[in-house]
């Protein structure tokens, strides 16, 4: 699930939600919160309760930002 996680995160330029990836790549939650709690304990993932992305667009789900690969989108 990390790997998945990751490679999504890629694709929007540094963030992702529990939606895209059930979405995507049909995860369960509990696969999400166990890749992402993994990512967050090795500090590659935080956490943004706020879940504003690129210039005031609000989103459901929590979200985590990838300060490794912020604006490299692909």
């Amino acid at each position: 699930a990390m790997d998945d996680i990751i490679e999504l995160a890629s694709e929007t330029g540094g963030w992702i939600g529990y939606s895209i990836c059930k979405e995507k790549k049909n995860m369960s939650q509990v696969q999400f919160e166990d890749g992402i709690e993994r990512l967050m304990s090795h500090g590659v993932a935080w956490r943004d309760e706020q879940n504003f992305v690129h210039d005031q667009q609000k989103v459901d789900d929590i979200i985590y930002w990838f300060p490794g690969i912020i604006g490299n989108k692909i």
